[in-house]
């Protein structure tokens, strides 16, 4: 629901309302609360009179929202020859040893996850997860 309130107040008035609302004190804190004032009638000497000035007052309860990722990761997370064999088991459970076989082959180290160089090590995890590793 959303309530809209338009006000009629001088521009004195109109900065002690922001000033509230904004969380900070009055500036004459024994002042009597804002009254209205009468207008001069047709009878009585003209005077300068401040124009009332509308202020919108938004009732709505602003959201907080987490702050986005403002950029594309810069390091690569390290991977380790056990991470990477946990990462192997299922799927050589689940008879994928050709496909790893293959890979490993690709990544030069038929020999084994051992001498899978450690700079392609990140490279060779997002690898598996594409075959369905969990890594």
């Amino acid at each position: 629901m959303e309530i809209t309130m338009t006000l009629t107040v001088t521009p004195e008035q109109a900065a002690a309302i922001a000033g509230l609302l904004a969380g900070s004190k009055p500036l004459n804190p024994s002042a009597p609360p804002l009254q209205s004032e009468p207008l001069p009638t047709a009878s009585s000497q003209p005077a300068a009179v401040p124009a009332p000035t509308a202020v919108p007052v938004n009732t709505a309860v602003p959201v907080q929202q987490e702050p986005l990722p403002t950029g594309i990761p810069t390091q690569v997370r390290a991977y380790s020859v056990n991470d990477l064999a946990i990462a192997c088991r299922p799927l050589m459970e689940a008879g994928k040893q050709p496909e790893l076989q293959a890979l490993l082959a690709e990544f030069g180290a038929p020999a084994g996850l051992a001498s899978v160089p450690e700079n392609r090590r990140a490279e060779f995890a997002g690898r598996l997860r594409q075959m369905g590793g969990q890594i």
